[in-house]
């Protein structure tokens, strides 16, 4: 019975000893107080970046307690109109730290955080003073700010971890999320890869939507295919919740071999965090709304830390394996839910379709001086007019020279694809670079087709770096922005300009092919037009056209000597240059004219509104009776956000807000007097 007894206890206090190693070794709590779910995870697109921490939604309301998760130090404080906003940063003893971002406020009464912040505007005069560091000890669940709104975003928590100050890991590794639902996969993309390569006769990107059906994606069709081609795939998950979140991990299969599988569980600050274009297809990805379509090779053999598996960096060749071979994509959630997609595809020797240039880009004759020109990633295909009535001996008889501005000239071999028309590949392989002309002759003794050269329609740029113009755009690339040497055509487009913000000389510019991954800032301009009143040449910015949406975002006004204007971007979309003479609106919300208002604790609230280059936060004063009002605007609400208190004098009190856009325009001054 002893025995018995002491057996017992001892497997008690076994288990209770497991359990508090099983605790510590855990040893965290959750930032907030109360979970209301996640609107982001680990690893997602933004654009130009990779996301490096989770959102954790704060149930669209702010002011809600944030803790420390683990006992620690901070030693960061940072404060900044945009970005993270108000963020604080905490050294643990591990050797972890973890980031709150967004916060309403710091914890002032027991660590004195908002003093410290006061301090630091008195001593640098400036509203947003950027890193503050500090050291002041927190314990695990300690308060150490509320959750706001600041910098980037509506109302949410953005946390990170990172390991020392460059590594930022994935949080749901460490704390678990609630999560029954498998991730989505909604549709498959074939991109042949080369000029011999093709997906149903065509080399552009070849579609294939999926159903789900007895608990899998799947297609019914099996496209036909040719040469070597990439796959991507369109996955998000939505933990438990209306979310288009990204995923953890997804995989690709060709015939049961695992051909490459990412999974996100730590980045890099300065390189890696940066690649958004290497995992997303930009021309597909967008946020917001999230929409995320992952790239399932790594075609530039990049060393990536979400890289788990890559067989041939992820391109397929079924070239010498006819027939029906299987695709499968596995995705998992940070909950280890998993969905599975699979579809077929049909290895075949293709020739290209029988098809004549895209009717937009013919003359009424036929006759053009310049050449009709297609690109992709790694070759583009040039065609050529020749008379409707040339037999075929004459057309076989064409020679088509590509001539690069280097002086490197290229033999090319046209194909006659269809009646009037000639097509000949121009390669990226190292043979040329820089803008390339295409000269035109024939061998024919009867010289049924005149010589003549064909005007500049694409460009070369080297991974090396160089400077492309066409169209007049200019784009400067350094040294190592692309992955490999690139073809590009930059074409005019047109769009509908903003109100008050018209478009100068029509000068917006789309690069082709789009979604071109990039790793260094590129500087893209536009010159000013040599008669343009001075007044309009310092309202002139760069803007950029998002065709998803149809609108317009301001980007910068760097200016260049030579009268150019431009800024440094990150992914090469449709630019323009917008010249913004459209003035700001103010709107009093709260309190309205003529009311009664408290001694202490009265609310500001005003809406800023700017159709072109958005408000200059620098030049938004809001006064009382001359006193400046401690307020923030808010560019994702268009609201300016305040408190103020009254002097002991009575009778009627003046507000006065300010404020004017990036382009210099100032708004008629709101003036409304209180009781």
């Amino acid at each position: 019975m002893r025995s018995a007894i002491s057996l017992f206890f001892a497997g008690l206090f076994t288990f209770a000893l497991l359990a508090s190693c099983a605790q510590a070794r855990v040893g965290y709590v959750w930032p907030l107080t109360k979970r209301f779910g996640l609107s982001g995870i680990f690893g997602e697109y933004r654009w130009a970046r990779l996301h490096t921490g989770v959102d954790l939604k704060t149930a669209t309301v702010t002011g809600l307690r944030v803790r420390a998760i683990e006992d620690g130090v901070i030693y960061r404080l940072s404060v900044r109109y945009r970005g993270y906003g108000k963020a604080l940063y905490i050294r643990h003893p591990n050797g972890l730290i973890s980031v709150y971002g967004h916060l309403e406020e710091f914890e002032n009464r027991r660590l004195g955080l908002e003093d410290i912040v006061s301090a630091k505007r008195k001593e640098t005069g400036e509203k947003y003073p950027g890193d503050i560091f500090v050291s002041v000890q927190v314990r695990k669940g300690q308060l150490i700010g509320y959750s706001g709104e600041t910098g980037y975003g509506l109302p949410h928590l953005h946390f990170e971890l990172r390991r020392g100050e460059t590594e930022p890991i994935n949080p749901l590794s460490i704390f678990k999320q609630e999560d029954s639902s498998a991730p989505v996969i909604r549709r498959l993309i074939i991109r042949p890869l080369g000029p011999d390569s093709f997906a149903e006769g065509r080399h552009d990107d070849l579609v294939i939507w999926l159903k789900k059906a007895s608990g899998i994606y799947r297609s019914n069709k099996a496209p036909k295919v040719s040469g070597k081609f990439l796959i991507l795939a369109n996955a998000f998950d939505t933990i438990d919740a209306d979310n288009h979140c990204g995923v953890h991990k997804i995989a690709l299969w060709l015939d049961n071999e695992l051909i490459y599988s990412m999974c996100f569980d730590k980045l890099h600050y300065g390189s890696s965090s940066y690649r958004a274009g290497l995992v997303f297809d930009h021309r597909y990805a967008y946020f917001p709304p999230s929409s995320y379509v992952y790239k399932l090779h790594n075609r530039y053999g990049v060393a990536d830390p979400w890289i788990v598996a890559c067989k041939g960096r992820g391109i397929l060749d079924l070239s010498g394996e006819p027939g029906l071979h299987t695709l499968t994509v596995k995705a998992w959630d940070d909950a280890g839910n998993c969905s599975t997609a699979t579809a077929q595809v049909n290895s075949a020797r293709q020739r290209p379709r029988q098809t004549r240039p895209q009717a937009v880009f013919l003359t009424r004759d036929h006759s053009r001086q310049s050449p009709l020109v297609q690109v992709w990633d790694d070759f583009a295909e040039v065609w050529v007019p020749i008379p409707r009535t040339a037999t075929p001996e004459v057309a076989r008889a064409v020679l088509l020279t590509a001539n690069a501005s280097s002086g490197q000239r290229l033999r090319l071999e046209p194909v006659e694809r269809c009646i009037g028309w000639l097509s000949a590949i121009i390669p990226v392989d190292g043979r040329l670079s820089g803008p390339i002309t295409i000269s035109i002759g024939s061998a024919a003794q009867n010289n049924a087709i005149a010589p003549r050269t064909l005007a500049s329609a694409v460009q070369i740029v080297p991974k090396a770096g160089g400077v492309l113009q066409m169209n007049g755009l200019r784009a400067e690339f350094p040294a190592d922005a692309l992955y490999s040497d690139q073809v590009f055509k930059v074409i005019r487009v047109r769009t509908q300009a903003l109100p008050g913000v018209p478009i100068v000389s029509q000068l917006v510019r789309k690069f082709l092919p789009e979604g071109v991954p990039l790793d260094k800032e590129v500087f893209v301009s536009f010159k000013c037009p040599v008669r343009m009143p001075q007044q309009d040449v310092v309202r002139c910015g760069l803007y950029e056209y998002n065709s998803k949406t149809s609108k317009w975002k301001y980007r910068g006004n760097v200016r260049e000597e030579d009268g150019s204007i431009g800024y440094g971007v990150r992914y090469l979309s449709t630019f323009g240059l917008l010249v913004d003479r459209a003035s700001p609106k103010i709107e009093l919300v709260k309190p309205k004219p003529g009311a009664r208002l408290r001694r202490r604790g009265n609310r500001l609230v005003a809406r800023i509104i700017d159709v072109g280059s958005g408000i200059d936060y620098r030049t938004v004063v809001a006064t009382i009776d001359g006193v400046e009002i401690d307020a923030d605007y808010d560019p994702d609400r268009k609201l300016l956000k305040g408190k103020f208190n009254l002097g002991r004098t009575r009778g009627a009190h003046r507000l006065l807000i300010t404020a004017s856009d990036k382009a210099g325009n100032p708004a008629k001054p709101l003036e409304a007097t209180f009781r």
